[in-house]
């Protein structure tokens, strides 16, 4: 039996009851799988949710054959009714980036026709891959773009189509590892493409998209960046000590 992702439809849910249907050894660990869940597992680059089952840690979300494995350090008895919560800020922060990565992939693919051939999230860096080289200019460029759209705040809709449909539907970029019904995520005027993960109402959510530093990578471009609350503090961070030298160096 598949498990009920209540995610897909409503990434706003934070918690829901659940029924236990099985509890395996994992290490020293276990596997919960329940009926019906608000945890995002790994996946399509984003990081899992974590949070707690009747206040047990849930440390790693994983999806096998559509049923979702939430990884505890404690079992639980199949069949017992349970409380499912996410850790609400680290559900936003994960949101923010994977959205702010639709949106600066798409600036670069609106710009400079660039595909993004890879795409990865870390505890607190946003990577993607993209098959060309750019300049500075070009890079400040598809950034500028890219916060012009976060600004305009621009809806997210997210819909469901075949995957005969997909040609006419003019997505910058759609999964070939998956068939049948599939989820699309569309940032209106901005952005389209097939999807798995949780993401923001409108654009505007992501709040800022930020540049860190590009290096070559296989012949294209990796680039590293931050989105929302990541991007804001990094931003604080690199203000502060840039005036703390300032201060140091002033001449009086």
């Amino acid at each position: 039996m598949e498990t009920l992702k209540l995610y897909e439809h409503d990434n706003m849910l934070d918690c829901c009851e659940a029924k236990v249907l099985s509890c395996e050894k994992n290490g020293e660990n276990y596997d919960i799988v329940l009926d019906r869940t608000v945890f995002f597992p790994e996946g399509g680059g984003q990081r899992s949710d974590v949070g707690n089952i009747d206040g047990v840690p849930v440390t790693h979300v994983s999806e096998r054959g559509g049923i979702i494995y939430h990884l505890c350090n404690a079992p639980f008895e199949p069949g017992t009714e349970v409380i499912a919560r996410i850790n609400w800020q680290t559900r936003c922060d994960y949101t923010e980036q994977h959205s702010g990565e639709h949106i600066l992939s798409a600036a670069f693919w609106k710009l400079y026709s660039a595909k993004n051939v890879g795409f990865h999230m870390s505890a607190n860096l946003v990577t993607i891959d993209l098959d060309r080289e750019f300049t500075n200019e070009e890079l400040s460029s598809a950034e500028s773009l890219a916060n012009s759209w976060v600004r305009q705040n621009c809806p997210v809709k997210i819909y469901y189509a075949s995957d005969s449909e997909l040609d006419r539907l003019g997505l910058r970029k759609a999964t070939d590892k998956v068939s049948g019904i599939l989820r699309i995520v569309d940032i209106e005027g901005v952005d389209a493409c097939t999807c798995c993960g949780t993401h923001v109402s409108s654009s505007g959510g992501v709040g800022l998209i930020k540049i860190l530093r590009s290096e070559h990578w296989k012949g294209g471009t990796r680039i590293e960046f931050l989105c929302g609350r990541w991007a804001f503090e990094h931003c604080q961070l690199e203000h502060n000590i840039l005036s703390a030298m300032a201060n140091e160096l002033t001449t009086r």
